[in-house]
């Protein structure tokens, strides 16, 4: 099979994860926001903050190294399954000795009570870590698609169930707790290769090397948005940050079914044809040209429909919302085109290169909420802006110095999606404002959709009709139709 048919059937399952995942924290969410107060909603997202940071070196620190070795062999997967597994124990203990300190630090009884709960999660994610690594590197994504479908099915509809009986906060908690559990426990039952409990110093120095510089690396991307929330939570109030999580929230669900679903087969993908410079940069360029032309009308329509979407799912307390899902939904323009910088470094064997692009951008954001971003709700949200302004040109700078890419083949491909969109923002918002707008919501939202769709594709046809037969080439190769490849690169 060849590498591109490889990263064509792959992709299917990892769409299918993350739309899947997607849908299902979507429903949730409508449920459960309309069973719990901002307030109580932000104090889950500030124990949600901590776990997610305290997961990172749990599940994250021997990952990539696991996947991009060339000889990765059982003593690195026990190695690192067990020094996984004490890490989470640690880590999980400190949770409960602080639960006090944090119920202070953000004036919240509950907090701290929350976390120590929530910190059980840690302990599945160390569980299956090392086996997720494992069956990335062997484009084992299906067994990955069904393992996370199932355990999130079952989370949620603990977390619903329990909403629905007046569990308020705790059901947020049930639901983060079953999830990691079922997914993690589903993943070891069927895995064929179990790792054991034993640690050889010598593979776990040589992981190391690798796996603290991509750690890093993670770490600072998986914290933005998290440390982020904890200083909105500090500075402004549970409310405040109950607000934008829900706009956080509701532009992720979506951004998560093709990030997620891309960017988890990019490293395994570049590793494939490291060697070939020449095949790497199409690769890379392809992939952010497709992956420009499905996310900007989708997240671009979202801007424009963000009154009518969340009035309409949420309920009208959720309203005040509005004006942050618009800005964070057209930032996704600058967040797609550098999705892949990081793996892509990665793949070259070099992820401490691109630290520097990370720093910046967690900088920016430290600074910026110390400074002003506390003042009002706004100022925060101006913040989170100014930190892509300062990050995106350092990235583009760093992968033509590692690549020697072109900053045009970079960003090759993203104008015709981009004017596409923006025209297509526009009729649909007009639309919203003239002619539909006496028409119920619901009624009203769908044909500001319908409309948009329409004329997103027309548009595109028109301005570049080569970058979408390409790009419907690239599908019928993921549902098992052989089409010509139209281009250079891999996807």
């Amino acid at each position: 099979m060849s590498l591109r048919l490889k990263a064509a059937r792959s992709l299917v399952w990892t769409a299918l994860e993350s739309g899947g995942l997607s849908v299902l924290s979507f429903v949730t969410l409508v449920v459960v926001a309309r069973l719990v107060t901002p307030a109580e909603l932000g104090v889950f997202t500030v124990a949600l903050g901590v776990i997610q940071i305290l997961t990172l070196p749990v599940e994250m620190l021997f990952h990539d190294a696991l996947v991009q070795r060339p000889d990765t062999g059982d003593e690195h997967y026990d190695s690192a399954f067990t020094a996984s597994l004490i890490l989470s124990l640690l880590l999980s203990g400190g949770c409960v000795l602080s639960s006090d300190a944090i119920s202070r630090l953000f004036s919240e009884p509950d907090a701290g009570r929350v976390l120590s709960v929530m910190s059980l999660s840690l302990i599945a994610s160390a569980l299956g870590g090392t086996l997720m690594a494992r069956q990335r590197r062997e484009f084992a994504f299906r067994v990955l698609a069904l393992r996370s479908l199932v355990g999130r099915l079952i989370g949620a509809g603990i977390g619903i169930i329990a909403a629905l009986r007046g569990g308020g906060i705790w059901s947020l908690v049930a639901q983060q707790i079953a999830m990691g559990a079922f997914a993690s426990g589903l993943l070891w039952y069927f895995a064929p290769h179990r790792p054991r409990l034993r640690i050889v110093p010598r593979r776990l120095a040589e992981m190391m090397r690798f796996g603290s510089a991509s750690l890093t690396n993670t770490a600072l991307q998986m914290t933005e948005v998290r440390i982020f929330m904890l200083m909105v939570a500090a500075g402004l109030g549970p409310t405040a940050a109950g607000y934008i999580n829900l706009a956080f929230r509701i532009v992720d669900m979506p951004r998560d079914v093709l990030a997620g679903a891309a960017s988890q087969l990019a490293l395994p993908l570049f590793r494939g044809i490291a060697q070939d410079r020449d095949a790497l940069n199409g690769a890379y360029a392809e992939a952010v040209s497709f992956t420009c032309m499905l996310s900007f009308p989708i997240f671009l329509g979202l801007a424009a429909c963000s009154p009518e979407v969340v009035e309409l799912v949420f309920g009208v307390q959720w309203v005040p919302a509005v004006p942050y899902v618009t800005v964070f939904a057209l930032l996704t323009i600058f967040y797609f085109p550098k999705l892949y910088g990081s793996e892509l470094i990665s793949a070259l064997g070099s992820p401490q290169k691109f630290t520097p692009v990370l720093i910046v951008s967690v900088a920016t954001i430290v600074i910026g909420m110390l400074s002003i971003g506390t003042w009002a709700l706004w100022l925060a949200v101006a913040v989170w802006v100014l930190r892509l302004a300062t990050s995106v040109p350092v990235q583009i700078a760093l992968i033509r110095r590692c690549t020697g890419l072109p900053v045009r083949e970079q960003l090759r491909g993203i104008g015709a999606p981009l004017t596409a969109a923006l025209l297509m923002m526009a009729l649909v918002r007009g639309l919203g404002w003239g002619p539909f707008a006496d028409w119920t919501i619901a009624h009203r939202l769908a044909a500001m959709v319908l409309c948009g769709a329409l004329l997103y594709t027309a548009a595109l046809f028109a301005l570049d009709h080569r970058a979408l037969r390409r790009l419907i080439a690239f599908a019928h190769l993921g549902r098992g139709r052989i089409a010509p490849a139209p281009s250079q690169g891999v996807a």
